[in-house]
C-alpha cells in the first residue's frame, strides 16, 4: 500500500535543516538547541532531535514535528504547510489538480519576472530617475527602496513583452497576472489594444505571509514630459492592485505581514495602518510589527490571518475623517474577532510614514502609548456631543452602547459600562438595562498561537508525574520497583495515569535491556540514513492512542537531553518523587476519610476511624520509603 503523502514528505524532510534555515541551531551532545521563537528566554530551551524528527522546548511546552514548525512558527494552515513541505521534498499531492499547480506556477514566474522588470527601471534608468527622487524625499533610503523591490512602470511603453518572451512567459500569461491589460488605452489618442496596467505608477510588490509575490499595487507617479498623460487621466484613482487571480484575493494579503509576523508574535501586538510607505518607513526605522491592508478596507480574512500571530491589534490610520471611519469599522470586525484593540494617536495629525521618517523616537513612542480603543472612542463622543445635557449624554450613549455590546469579554464590557456611566453621571444600571437592547455577541474565538504558546504554570503534581515518567523511561530497571509502592491511582493526571500503566505493562527484563529511549524508531531510519530497527520502546508507541504517542515522544525526547548532564542520577531522583507521589495521595486519601467522617452516621464511624489510622500508619512509613 502506498504511504500517505504526509508520510513521505518526512521521510525526505530533515527537520534540523528545516528549522536550521530560520533559527540559529547549535549542536547540544546528540540533539541541537537554540533560544526558543515562541517565548522570551535568556538560556536555549528550544530542543531539536534529529533522531526523532521533533522539536520541543523545556521552557514553554511547544513541540511537535516538521508541519507543527511551519503552522506554529510561520502561522500556516496544515493545508498551506503540507503543500510547502511537499513541494520542498518533492511530492506531489494528489488532491491539487495538476493545471491549478501549474497555473500557479506560471503566474509567480510572470510576478516575479514584472517585479524584476520595473525594480530595474525605477534604480538603473533615466525613466525612474523622477520616482526615485520622490521615494527618496519621502524618507525612503536606497536600501530599503531595493530590499522592498519596489518598482516603477513609465507612462510610455516598455519592453516587457519582449522581456518575457525572452524567458518563456506569452503575453498572455502576461495578460492573466494583470500586467497587461487588454481594452481602450487612456493614453491621448489611444485606441483598443494591449498596454501595461500599472502604466505611470510606482509599484509595491504584494507578497503573501510566506514572502512569495502574489501581485503588485501601483500609485500614480505623473512628472517630467507627461503632462498630456496626466491630463488625459486626472481621474484615475490613487492606487490600484493587481486584479484578483489564483494567487492573489486582497481580502486575505497584509501588506508587510511576512516580515513581520516574527515581531508581531514576539510583541504580541499588530499594528495596522492605512498605506504600502506607512509599513515601509516603519520597519526602515525599527518598528517591525506593523502591517497594511492591500487596497480594500479590513475584513474578516485579514483578521483571521492576524489570529495566528496575536490577539491584540493596534489601529494606527490617518487622523481625519476617513481614518475616524476606518477605525471605527475596524474596531467592530476586530471586537467580533474577540481581539483586544487600542487606537494610536497620531501627534499634530501626521500619518505613521512621515512621523517615522521625520521623528521616529515620536512614532514609536505613539504605539507605545496608544489608548484603550474605549476611551479613545469615549473622548471624541464627549467632544462632539458633550455631556451637560440630556440630549448630549443620550447621543454619547447611542454612540457607545453598540460598542460595549460587542467585546465577548464580560469583565471588560463591565468596565467600559462603569466608565460609560461615570462620564455621564447616571447610575450604571441604566447602562446595563440598554445593553440588554442588542444581541449579545457570540463566544470569544479560542486563543491565538502566539498567545497560547505560553503554557499555562502546570499545578506542581502535575510537573512531579511528567518528571517521575521521564525517569522511568530513563531507567526502565525503576519500573518494578515503583510498581510495588506507588499504585496507579496515586497519580492524579489521567494522562500520567494512563501511561504509568502502559509502562507497567510493557516491562520486562527483556525489554528494559534493550528498549530505553534510544531505539525508537525515527524518520532519518527511512530516509537511510542509519539503520535503526524498532525496538521494544517502539512497540510500547505503536499501541498508544495518537495523544499519548506524543507524550510518549516527548517524554522520551526528555530523558536524551537529560542525559547529556553528568550529575544526573535516575534513582535518586525517582526515588524522592514515589515518596512525594505517594505521600500527596495518602494525603488525600486522608482528607476525603475526615471529610467522611464528619458528616457519617454512627454506624459507619468505627470503620471510618480504623481507616484513618490505617492511612495515618501507611503516611508514617512512606516518608521513610526505599527501593
Amino acid at each position: 500500500m502506498e504511504r500517505a503523502p504526509t508520510d513521505r514528505i518526512k521521510e525526505r524532510i530533515d527537520i534540523v535543516a528545516l528549522i536550521g534555515e530560520s533559527l540559529p541551531l547549535k549542536r547540544a551532545g546528540s540533539n541541537f538547541k537554540a533560544r526558543c521563537p515562541f517565548h522570551e528566554e535568556d538560556t536555549p530551551s528550544f530542543m531539536v532531535s534529529p533522531t526523532r524528527q521533533m522539536f520541543h522546548c523545556f521552557g514553554c511546552g511547544e513541540s511537535g514535528d516538521v508541519f507543527s514548525w511551519l503552522m506554529k512558527r510561520e502561522g500556516m494552515t496544515f493545508p498551506e504547510a503540507l503543500r510547502v513541505l511537499a513541494q520542498k521534498a518533492g511530492v506531489p499531492l494528489t488532491f491539487e489538480r495538476p493545471e491549478h499547480r501549474e497555473e500557479k506556477e506560471r503566474l509567480r514566474e510572470t510576478l516575479d519576472l514584472a517585479v524584476t522588470f520595473y525594480q530595474r527601471i525605477l534604480l538603473n534608468t533615466a525613466d525612474g530617475r523622477a520616482a526615485r527622487a520622490y521615494l527618496e524625499e519621502r524618507g525612503l533610503t536606497p536600501a530599503t527602496i531595493q530590499d522592498w523591490r519596489l518598482g516603477y512602470c513609465p507612462p510610455s511603453a516598455t519592453p516587457i513583452t519582449l522581456k518575457a518572451g525572452e524567458r518563456g512567459i506569452a503575453e498572455q500569461d502576461l495578460l492573466r497576472a494583470g500586467i497587461l491589460h487588454q481594452g481602450q488605452s487612456r493614453l491621448p489618442g489611444g485606441q483598443s489594444r494591449t498596454f501595461e496596467f500599472f502604466h505611470g505608477r510606482i509599484l509595491f510588490p504584494l507578497t503573501d505571509a510566506h514572502g512569495s509575490v502574489v501581485g503588485l499595487a501601483g500609485r500614480v507617479f505623473e512628472s517630467g514630459d507627461a503632462s498630456a498623460f496626466a491630463k488625459a487621466t486626472a481621474d484615475r484613482p490613487k492606487y490600484i492592485n493587481s486584479p484578483e487571480t489564483a494567487l492573489y484575493t486582497k481580502s486575505r494579503i497584509l501588506y508587510g505581514l511576512d516580515r513581520a509576523k516574527d515581531a508581531v508574535r514576539k510583541e504580541n501586538l499588530a499594528v495596522l495602518v492605512e498605506g504600502y510607505t506607512d509599513v515601509i518607513l516603519s520597519h526602515q526605522v525599527g518598528i517591525t510589527n506593523v502591517v497594511a491592508t492591500s487596497g480594500t478596507a479590513l475584513t474578516e480574512n485579514h483578521l483571521q490571518l492576524l489570529r495566528r500571530f496575536t490577539d491584540r491589534l493596534a489601529l494606527a490610520f490617518d487622523a481625519d475623517a476617513g481614518g475616524d471611519a476606518a477605525t471605527r469599522r475596524a474596531v467592530d470586525l476586530a471586537l467580533a474577532a474577540g481581539f483586544l484593540i487600542s487606537v494610536v494617536v497620531l501627534p499634530n495629525d501626521r500619518d505613521p510614514a512621515d512621523l517615522a521618517a521625520e521623528n521616529p523616537h515620536g512614532w514609536r513612542e505613539a504605539v507605545r502609548q496608544r489608548e484603550d480603543m474605549f476611551s479613545f472612542f469615549l473622548q471624541r463622543a464627549q467632544k462632539t456631543y458633550g455631556t451637560n445635557s440630556p440630549e448630549g449624554k443620550k447621543a454619547v450613549a447611542a454612540d457607545l452602547l453598540p460598542l460595549i455590546a460587542r467585546v465577548n469579554d464580560q469583565v471588560v464590557a463591565g468596565e467600559y459600562a462603569q466608565q460609560l456611566a461615570s462620564v455621564l453621571r447616571i447610575d450604571p444600571r441604566f447602562i446595563y438595562e440598554d445593553l440588554k437592547r442588542f444581541s449579545a455577541p457570540s463566544g470569544r474565538p479560542s486563543v491565538p498561537a502566539a498567545a497560547a504558546s505560553l503554557r499555562s504554570a502546570l499545578d506542581p503534581h502535575v510537573e512531579r508525574e511528567e518528571r517521575f515518567l521521564v525517569l522511568l523511561l530513563a531507567d526502565p530497571e525503576l519500573i518494578p520497583k515503583a510498581a510495588e509502592i506507588l499504585p496507579d491511582a496515586a497519580l492524579e493526571t489521567p494522562h500520567a495515569r494512563t501511561l504509568y500503566t502502559a509502562l507497567k505493562g510493557w516491562y520486562t527484563p527483556k525489554r528494559a535491556q534493550h528498549g530505553g529511549p534510544k531505539d525508537a524508531p525515527s524518520a532519518r531510519a527511512h530516509r537511510g540514513d542509519e539503520h535503526t530497527p524498532p525496538g521494544p520502546l517502539a512497540r510500547l508507541r505503536d499501541i498508544l492512542p495518537d495523544d499519548l504517542r506524543r507524550s510518549l515522544d516527548i517524554l522520551a525526547f526528555t530523558v536524551e537531553v537529560e542525559r547529556e548532564r553528568e550529575e544526573w542520577d535516575p534513582p535518586r531522583e525517582a526515588l524522592i518523587l514515589v515518596r512525594e507521589l505517594l505521600l500527596a495521595s495518602l494525603r488525600r486519601n486522608l482528607r476525603l476519610r475526615t471529610e467522611q467522617l464528619r458528616a457519617a452516621p454512627a454506624a459507619e464511624r468505627g470503620t471510618l476511624l480504623r481507616e484513618i489510622a490505617a492511612v495515618t500508619a501507611d503516611l508514617a512509613r512512606a516518608e521513610r520509603v526505599e527501593w
